[in-house]
């Protein structure tokens, strides 16, 4: 395959996707800010990744400068090494993400679950839990949008099943989001 074919599976991917979710995704998330709400990541592998990336850009990302006193709230849950292996070791690995939240969310945060397949325990347990605790729940999604697809209150889908393409674009569409709420702060000062 050349790039450029790739480049053309991306785009008709991206051409198959519901855009009026994107506005959502970032509806709820500036309303997060303007609450002061924590918003926490989670996945695995290389959504693990992105859960960490996505979360840097949001914290940091959107900021006019660092002197700026309000922020975003984000947590990555991905980056708790020590309490990921503590927990995987003695409960299990379906209960990584859970049991973090359960420490730190409170009614009203927001949790962002990132998965290919939208079926892996961890996420989908987590992304149960949020729902029962009254959390806004948002996946982004590739494959046929998996589990977490179906709990979510928001599933931003990317239509493949080809994996490195769903994480590439999750990613993509996560700086679309970055620059549109970087825009919404700066018009509001």
């Amino acid at each position: 395959m050349k790039f450029s074919d790739y480049m053309g599976t991306a785009n008709d991917v991206l051409n198959k996707m519901d855009t009026m979710v994107i506005n959502k995704v970032i509806d709820v998330l500036y309303k997060g800010y303007v609450d002061s709400k924590m918003v926490f990541f989670a996945g695995n592998g290389g959504s693990a990744a992105a859960a960490s990336h996505i979360c840097e850009d949001l914290s940091k990302g959107t900021q006019s400068n660092m002197t700026a006193t309000k922020r975003f709230r984000a947590l990555s849950l991905v980056d708790n090494v020590p309490y990921i292996t503590a927990m995987s070791n003695d409960e299990g690995y379906e209960h990584i993400f859970e049991q973090q939240l359960i420490c730190y969310a409170r009614p009203g945060d927001i949790l962002v679950c990132i998965s290919g397949s939208g079926n892996s325990q961890n996420v989908v347990r987590a992304m149960e839990w949020a729902k029962k605790q009254d959390l806004t729940t948002i996946a982004f999604s590739g494959y046929n949008g998996g589990k977490i697809g179906t709990i979510a209150d928001i599933n931003l889908h990317v239509p493949t099943f080809d994996m490195g393409l769903a994480e590439g674009l999750h990613i993509f569409i996560a700086h679309f989001i970055t620059d549109r709420l970087r825009e919404k702060i700066r018009n509001e000062g």
